[in-house]
């Protein structure tokens, strides 16, 4: 492997880092754009809505139609349109035409525009959020549910996206030049992102089916397991699943906060032991991530948990173990917080269950890094401040087979390792490569590299993924960040 890497001693104030400089809007050279991020954009300026905030529904619900196998899948799914509308598509449309969903998003969301005139991004990111919703908003789950998908459509509006479509399409929204700031909206505004009434010392709590609570009460006697799995859907698919469940429930289901990083709602309570495929999962609390990352390898999203993510899922697990360890005998939480957590990385279990019904697969997804997590369970105060930094956003397009990068770090880092993808999609094998460590010195905050790839990696195609982490002088993790590219050197290959 043919490799060059160069280090540069810059000062912060040389370099431009603002994604936003070079962005654009959405609806600007609408006929450069793929066929379906196209249908999007013309739904909404025939309708007189805000274009981004349904481009960013539909990347959210099913990745433009691409992934609904994903929704299909989950037991007693009735969303599983491109927008999350319900299966008798009362909006109208067919759930898999894609122009036809965005069409009826968007004259609905102009009706509710008439009424509520939206003078800000938050309005009609609120409004989206009501109609891929449904039906009244009063009740108090259609309120969690609508709190669940504005909290994603505003960090997805936020912080732009690029995603591969099946044919080659590559949908590149930047990060918003006009961000929603979360911190100045109004009291009206701010209670649609804050949790329902009902919470529990670790958030939102809401009432899952009872029907489905029929395992028993805990009998504590020693520190439970924290068991993490993936729900392969939109959060307000997986959300729906999870409360109605009977045998693949969880106690709460993690979905992306409007400021980035992860949220907790709590579907059952603690005190129940939940069934899983047919049997009791004892002594165990179960944390269900959401979203889209791909069912399939040409699918992977590489990049859908971030470091913030990871943060998230740190301290949830480490405030639960805290809890338990309150009120069990001293000793019971032991030194090394992974010793109490078990990661569903799927395997391969009977077709069926007991009752004849299909097993789902809610394994978490082969670019999920449980050493990664280990390392982080150690650390007591972690910061969400994430380190690492891509001059360059997005999906670069390099002509052949060797890519370059630029990276800017953070003065606490020491130390960067570089993962590319290794193609394995074997369950429980990580996905991620050594490719390359480097250490930093302090007057360096600047790294470019070049490296040369000739095989293909997780995704299957021309489409490749590295991730920098960077690490203290401890040796502990301080952010990473994943770069996706393509390689069209790799689109034939020999």
């Amino acid at each position: 492997m043919k490799t060059n890497s160069h280090l540069f001693a810059v000062s912060c104030t040389a370099v431009a880092v603002c994604a936003c400089g070079n962005s654009r809007d959405p609806d600007e050279s609408i006929a450069n754009y793929g066929s379906k991020q196209n249908s999007v954009i013309a739904a909404a300026k025939a309708n007189g809505v805000d274009d981004r905030s349904l481009l960013a529904a539909a990347f959210l619900q099913s990745n433009f139609g691409s992934e609904l196998s994903s929704t299909g899948r989950i037991p007693g799914t009735t969303r599983t349109s491109p927008f999350g509308l319900y299966g008798d598509t009362s909006a109208g449309g067919a759930p898999e035409d894609l122009t036809a969903n965005a069409m009826a998003v968007a004259k609905t969301i102009r009706v509710l525009a008439n009424e509520a005139k939206p003078t800000e991004a938050f309005d009609w990111l609120a409004l989206t959020a009501q109609v891929i919703v449904g039906g009244s908003n009063e009740t108090p789950v259609a309120q969690v549910q609508t709190h669940l998908v504005l909290n994603e459509l505003i960090s997805v509006y936020n912080s732009g996206f690029t995603t591969s479509l099946s044919g080659g399409e590559i949908v590149s929204i930047p990060p918003a030049q006009k961000p929603v700031n979360v911190e100045k909206l109004d009291s009206a505004r701010l209670s649609q992102l804050e949790p329902g009434n009902a919470r529990s010392e670790f958030g939102m709590f809401v009432q899952g089916n009872p029907e489905s609570e029929d395992a028993g009460e805990k009998l504590l006697k020693t520190m439970p397991k924290v068991i993490l799995r993936w729900c392969p859907a939109s959060a307000l698919v997986c959300f729906d699943h999870l409360r109605y469940a009977k045998t693949s429930s969880a106690h709460f289901m993690a979905y992306r906060a409007a400021e980035g990083g992860l949220q907790f709602v709590q579907i059952h309570s603690m005190r129940k032991d939940l069934k899983w495929n047919d049997s009791t999962a004892t002594n165990a609390i179960t944390i269900t991530l959401s979203g889209l990352a791909g069912d399939k390898p040409e699918q992977f999203r590489t990049d859908w948990l971030g470091w913030r993510d990871y943060v998230s899922i740190q301290k949830m697990t480490r405030a639960i173990l805290r809890s338990f360890a309150s009120f069990l005998p001293p000793g019971s939480l032991s030194a090394n917080p992974m010793d109490h957590v078990t990661e569903d990385l799927g395997g391969a279990p009977a077709a069926t269950g007991s009752l004849g019904t299909p097993r789902q697969n809610f394994s978490l997804p082969s670019f999920w890094d449980g050493k990664l997590l280990a390392q982080m369970l150690k650390i007591e105060d972690i910061s969400s401040s994430n380190q690492v930094e891509a001059t360059t956003p997005g999906i670069q397009t390099f002509p052949d087979t060797r890519a370059n990068f630029e990276m800017k770090f953070g003065k606490e880092a020491s130390q960067v390792l570089f993962d590319a993808d290794s193609g394995s999609t074997t369950p429980g094998v990580s996905a991620w490569q050594l490719i390359r460590r480097s250490d930093l010195r302090d007057t360096i905050r600047i790294y470019r590299f070049e490296e040369e790839f000739t095989t293909r990696g997780i995704s299957g195609n021309e489409f490749r993924s590295i991730r920098v982490l960077a690490l203290n002088r401890k040796g502990e993790p301080i952010g990473f960040r994943v770069l996706r590219f393509r390689l069209n050197g790799l689109v034939n290959p020999e």
